[in-house]
C-alpha cells in the first residue's frame, strides 16, 4: 500500500522541476514566448486538470475507500521505480511537442499546470486525513483507495 498524498506530492514536484527545465530553455530561446506560455498555459492546464479531473476523482475515490485489511506499506524505493517510466514518457512527449511547435514556454506552462494540480490534490488528501484522523492508502496494482483508522 502506498500513500496517495505522498505520490501526488512527489509527482507534483517532479512536474514543477520539468516545468523549470522547459522554462529555462524557453527563456534562452524566446523570453516573450516563455512569459506567454507560463501566463496562459499554467492556469489553463491547472484549472482543467484539477477542477475537471483530479479533485473529482480524489473525492470519489475517498468516498469509496474501504477499510484496509492490512497496513502493508510499499518499500521505500517503490515510488521512484513506479513513476520513472511514465515521467520519462511524458518528458519525451513534451520535448516532441516543444520541438514541433517551437514553443518550450507552452510546455513549461503545461508542466507547471500539471504540477500545481497534483500538489493541490495532495493537499486535499492530506486535509481529509487530518480531519478524519485516518490514513489513506492506495494499492498501486488496483489503484483502489483504502482507509487505515488510527487507534
Amino acid at each position: 500500500m502506498a500513500s496517495p498524498a505522498r505520490e501526488y506530492r512527489v509527482l507534483g514536484l517532479v512536474q514543477v522541476a520539468i516545468g523549470f527545465t522547459f522554462l529555462i530553455a524557453a527563456a534562452v530561446l524566446n523570453p516573450i514566448e516563455a512569459t506567454i506560455g507560463i501566463l496562459v498555459m499554467t492556469p489553463l492546464i491547472f484549472a482543467s486538470i484539477y477542477f475537471a479531473v483530479a479533485r473529482r476523482n480524489a473525492r470519489a475515490s475517498i468516498a469509496a475507500a474501504a477499510p484496509v485489511a492490512t497496513v502493508e506499506r510499499e518499500e521505500p524505493g517503490g515510488l521512484p521505480r513506479r513513476i520513472a517510466w511514465p515521467v520519462a514518457g511524458e518528458v519525451a512527449v513534451l520535448l516532441l511537442f516543444a520541438g514541433i511547435g517551437h514553443a518550450p514556454g507552452l510546455m513549461a506552462g503545461v508542466a507547471f499546470g500539471v504540477g500545481l494540480a497534483l500538489l493541490l490534490t495532495s493537499r486535499l488528501i492530506e486535509r481529509w486525513e487530518v480531519g478524519h484522523k485516518a490514513t489513506l492508502l492506495r494499492d498501486p496494482r488496483t489503484r483502489r483507495f483504502y482507509v487505515a483508522r488510527e487507534r
